[in-house]
């Protein structure tokens, strides 16, 4: 990946990374930022977000991929332009991914950010 212009990121180091990449799509007149599938390691009831705030704050898409091995094919979904509305924003993937099946279908979790739960309590706390 490096030859190709890649970077390795550690996701087990604090290091503002979101910022980073943030700057990154300011830099450069071309990026891409590949995030691996869900569901290669152990199973977590949340979704690492780091790939929705870049997009926010760099204003750039997210294209979803797949490989859904219940039905043995792979490709790319239509591109979404986060609105900044996380639940909603978040119930495109969740509609895009209903009926895929990864590889270890036990290591998938469920498709949301822990940022929904902070975002619907707001919603149900909210003076009528």
């Amino acid at each position: 990946m490096r030859k190709l212009g890649g970077m390795p990121i550690f996701r087990h180091r604090n290091g503002n990374l979101v910022a980073s990449i943030v700057g990154a799509f300011d830099q450069a007149d071309s990026l891409v930022v590949v995030v691996p599938t869900e569901g290669t390691r152990d199973r977590t009831e949340y979704w690492k977000s780091g790939f929705y705030h870049i997009a926010r704050q760099a204003c750039v898409p997210i294209v979803p991929s797949y490989l859904d091995f219940s039905q043995k094919r792979g490709g790319f979904g239509p591109a979404l332009v986060v609105s900044g509305d996380v639940v909603a924003d978040m119930q495109y993937f969740r509609d895009f991914y209903r009926g895929m099946a990864g590889k270890f279908p036990a290591n998938s979790g469920p498709i949301r950010l822990k940022e929904e739960d902070t975002a619907q309590a707001r919603v149900v706390s909210a003076p009528r």
